[in-house]
């Protein structure tokens, strides 16, 4: 008796240090919203010597658990959990 495998969707991205302009523009979106924790960061919190940095990330891939049901993946063959490439 096999059970469903949870949904979740897995990236693989190349990540990037930002500085200048590009790293003030990060500012604006990161940390994420006081009711999740963040809480807003000043250009000098994340130029050296401070600890913090300015990243954005390049997805190249998406991938998931392969949706098959009880037995054999019919589309690649397998009897077991595997990923597959999706496209979004």
């Amino acid at each position: 008796m096999g059970s469903a495998s949870p949904l979740a969707l897995y990236l693989k991205a190349t990540a990037e240090e930002l500085h200048g302009e590009e790293a003030l523009e990060g500012l604006r979106v990161i940390p994420g919203p006081a009711g999740r924790g963040g809480r807003s960061l000043a250009p000098e919190e994340v130029r050296p010597p401070a600890p913090w940095r300015v990243y954005r990330a390049r997805v190249s891939e998406y991938s998931m658990i392969c949706p098959r049901g009880e037995g054999r993946c019919t589309e690649h063959g397998l009897d077991y959990e595997h990923r597959t490439t999706v496209g979004l």
